[in-house]
Parts: C-alpha cells; sequence; structure tokens
C-alpha cells in the first residue's frame, strides 16, 4: 500500500468512527472481537441483521473490514414419528462448533462439521489495524471485556407436569441419580454461538439452570454479563419445555 493510499485509509476510518452513535459502536467492536457473526450481534443488541450489515458494508467498502471465513455449522438428523427431521446451527468458530457435533454423537446422532457458506449474516470479520487503532482512540468509554460467569442460578417451579422426565439422549439428558424425596436428571444444553453452554438439573418439583464453570461472556460490564447469562438460562429453559 502506498504512502497516500495508506493516509486515505487512515483519514477514511477517522471520518466515519467519529460519526458512529453508541449503537453503532458497538456493533464495530463486537464485530472486531471476530467471534462474532452478523445475526448474533443482531440478536444481542436487538437490531435487525440488515441494520448490522449496512454497518460492515459500509466499512468493508474502504477495506477496513474484513470477513473471515470462519463462520462453521453442523448438520444432522433426528428421528421424528413424521420422519427424519434436518437440523442446522451455525458457531462463530471451530471449536464451538465441534464441542456441538460431540454433543450430538453422545446422543447417538451423526453430526457433520463444515465452513458456513452462503448468507453474510453467518460469517465474522476482522478489522484492518487502521480502524483497529482509531476504535481504540476515538471510542474508549465503550469497553468490551471477558467475564467469568458463575454462581448464577436461576430456580424454576414445575406446576404441572404431564408424564414422566425424558431420558432420550437426543433432549440433552445426561444422567439421573436417586436421592431422598426423588430422582434428579441432569440435561445440557450448548450455548448458540457465543452463549455460554447451560446444564438443567431436574428436581420433584423445581428446575435449577445455570451455566457451566470455566466459561467466560464478553460484556462491557459484569451486569451486562450477568444479564446475558440469564439470556441464555432462559432460552436453555424454554428449549426443555
Amino acid at each position: 500500500m502506498s504512502e497516500r493510499q495508506q493516509t486515505f485509509q487512515d483519514l477514511a476510518a477517522l471520518h466515519y468512527v467519529q460519526r458512529l452513535n453508541p449503537l453503532q459502536v458497538r456493533i464495530l467492536k463486537l464485530l472486531a472481537l471476530g467471534d462474532y457473526t452478523q445475526a448474533e450481534i443482531g440478536r444481542r443488541l436487538n437490531v435487525s441483521r440488515q441494520y448490522v450489515n449496512q454497518i460492515v458494508k459500509k466499512f468493508q467498502k474502504y477495506n477496513l473490514l474484513q470477513k473471515n471465513g470462519r463462520a462453521w455449522t453442523v448438520k444432522y438428523h433426528t428421528e421424528t414419528p413424521s420422519g427424519p427431521r434436518p437440523h442446522r446451527e451455525d458457531f462463530p468458530s471451530r471449536e464451538k462448533a465441534e464441542a456441538a457435533a460431540e454433543q450430538a454423537r453422545k446422543k447417538g446422532l451423526s453430526p457433520t462439521v463444515s465452513p458456513t457458506t452462503g448468507s453474510p449474516y453467518n460469517a465474522t470479520y476482522s478489522v484492518n489495524p487502521t480502524l483497529k487503532k482509531q476504535i481504540d482512540r476515538e471510542t474508549d468509554y465503550i469497553r468490551y471485556t471477558n467475564c467469568r460467569v458463575h454462581n448464577i442460578r436461576r430456580s424454576y417451579t414445575i406446576l404441572r407436569q404431564s408424564g414422566p422426565v425424558a431420558t432420550d439422549p437426543r433432549t440433552g439428558y445426561e444422567k439421573s441419580w436417586n436421592m431422598r424425596g426423588g430422582t434428579r436428571f441432569k440435561f445440557f444444553f450448548p450455548g448458540k454461538g457465543t452463549a455460554p453452554n447451560i446444564t438443567i438439573d431436574v428436581h420433584p418439583g423445581t428446575l435449577t439452570a445455570y451455566p457451566d464453570r470455566g466459561q467466560t461472556i464478553t460484556a462491557e460490564n459484569i451486569q451486562d454479563a450477568e444479564e446475558l447469562t440469564r439470556k441464555a438460562i432462559e432460552d436453555a429453559i424454554t428449549l426443555f419445555i
């Protein structure tokens, strides 16, 4: 790159970064982490994927943002009374995809893991060093750090139960054990994308859900991390029910 082109790129980065509103700054900073897809950022910030895509295209135009092509897809089929049912889930990294595939194998399924193709909404991105420098300099008021998620539990009262607890591995069931007062069951739900993995313990009359140990969430502060963890718990409970 010539000195003139570098100067133009610096000015373009400064021009657009200085004009971003707080929501757009959050979008760009999450993109810069390299682990978030457009679709995930849209869900996290409660905006449309199309809106995130507008930000992406603006910075791609000046070669300030590049697609990583690191999104990965897990595919498999589950058997239902009406026949095989296809299942697909996208992950920001191969490690996440392989972990989800391993859980599927434990349930007797035959998953495949492959790079995501098609929609740009499932891609992750990296930022040009020029843009990163301007982001760090001009938008210091918003910072993302890795927060440990632990000691966050939510309990739900079972008001009505239509039958015995299903222990088919395809439901996420891992194990059960007998205790005074009744049998306990443990279920595992891998977090979608960058969300944490959630374990659900089923006790007589109660569900207790919590994130597995050792996980981190990228958040602005501990309150943000706790909110994202609670959202992951609610999603797992909804899926379980």
